[in-house]
């Protein structure tokens, strides 16, 4: 979704504040995100989360949000593609929304 749809800007806006994320958590922890502890993780996220939540200024280094230029917080972001990915795969359109077509598909109305 990342390199197939948004702009080389927007890429390299995400990008930049995965690698800071990780940096942190690198800095932290002391490993990268995915190769902390699980707990770890949680904590890294929520704290992500939370400022994002918050709004606080002295986290807006970590991603690209201002409260005037309209951008979700890096992690919100996260969230968001995500969801986006998860729901609209095959998997959780059929099985967890359990989508089903309206009015149906045509196999049904012309046999």
């Amino acid at each position: 979704m990342l390199f197939e749809v948004y702009s080389k800007e927007y890429q390299g806006k995400f990008l930049k504040s995965l690698t800071e994320f990780d940096d942190d958590a690198n800095e932290t922890y002391g490993d990268n995100f995915v190769s902390c502890k699980p707990e770890e993780q949680i904590a890294h996220f929520k704290k992500y989360h939370d400022a994002a939540l918050g709004g606080s200024d002295k986290n807006s280094s970590w991603g690209w949000w201002s409260a005037k230029g309209g951008d979700k917080p890096f992690i919100l972001k996260v969230k968001e593609l995500t969801l986006l990915g998860f729901f609209t795969s095959e998997a959780g359109a059929t099985q967890t929304l359990q989508y089903n077509q309206v009015p149906g598909p045509l196999k049904d109305v012309y046999p």
